[in-house]
């Protein structure tokens, strides 16, 4: 069988899913062509239709894989809760830190969330939302136990995305945050800024490098130093000048033990993208590509 062939047996798979789970009521256009009624009723129905999401694979059992969105929840313990250890069920990994300071930490770690629930119970809840709000974009999900505690007008003027009562459904729950992470990710998409250096392309706002269809992850010191460095057209740039720039990312002075711990990440990073992160005379650093 031809590629295309498969490809086409496939998408009639999907289709044939989801004409199962049409509702009484939709109105489906009698000319649209298949693939166009594939991407109408995955747009309509992926939130609300978790056993179709999980059907999906088997369509695709050698290349298809749901990657689960992660979630940083503030003001939780791992067991706290039921509503959140049902979310793991439906397609999400949690990440439970305690405070807004540790929430913090994580964000500026460089590692990947898809938006963040924050306890309005044991955390002032507006205050953190605003604080969190200065350092990242991501959707911020404020959680009550109580309607007394919710106050819509504070919640927008601190910077929240949504504020739900811990009795909503977790299918309620889990829709709307995924509804918060899509347009969260079609908005970075439309405003991100694109820069070409030689044969890689990056997108500080995501701090994303790709090489071709190989993308790159980096967290945004690694943004940082990259930029500098890419930048300089080739001019050494001294570490001491590095240190400042991380200094002015973080508002607070880069310790040289972390500049070189940046450093050597990001090289690693760049290992097989034919740019080379190279040092010079052990105070200074350049890229080549």
């Amino acid at each position: 069988m031809a590629e295309g062939d498969g490809f086409d047996r496939r998408v009639a798979q999907i289709e044939s899913l989801l004409l199962c789970h049409v509702p009484a009521n939709f109105d489906l256009p009698g000319d649209l062509p298949g693939r166009s009624i594939v991407g109408l009723l995955w747009l309509n129905m992926m939130t609300q239709y978790d056993d179709l999401l999980g059907s999906l694979p088997e369509c695709f059992t050698a290349t298809t894989a749901i990657v689960p969105a992660t979630l940083l929840a503030v003001g939780w313990t791992t067991d706290e809760t039921p509503l959140l250890n049902a979310l793991t069920e439906l397609t999400f990994a949690l990440d439970y830190v305690p405070s807004v300071r540790d929430t913090l930490r994580s964000l500026r770690s460089g590692l990947h969330f898809d938006a963040i629930l924050l306890n309005g119970v044991s955390l002032d809840a507006y205050t953190a939302t605003a604080a969190l709000r200065f350092y990242s974009a991501l959707p911020i999900v404020l959680l009550f136990t109580s309607a007394d505690q919710m106050s819509p007008t504070r919640a927008v003027n601190a910077g929240a995305d949504e504020w739900l009562l811990t009795t909503v459904g977790v299918r309620e729950l889990a829709a709307r945050v995924k509804a918060r992470i899509r347009r969260y990710n079609i908005s970075q998409r439309q405003s991100a800024t694109v820069e070409h250096y030689g044969n890689l392309t990056l997108i500080p706002r995501t701090n994303e490098l790709f090489l071709g269809d190989r993308r790159i992850r980096l967290t945004p010191a690694e943004t940082c130093i990259f930029r500098c460095l890419a930048a300089s057209c080739g001019r050494p740039i001294l570490a001491n000048e590095l240190a400042d720039e991380l200094g002015f990312l973080y508002d607070e002075h880069a310790e040289p033990k972390y500049l070189l711990s940046v450093i050597q990440q990001l090289r690693t990073k760049l290992d097989g993208t034919h740019t080379n992160l190279l040092s010079v005379n052990d105070n200074a650093f350049i890229l080549e590509h």
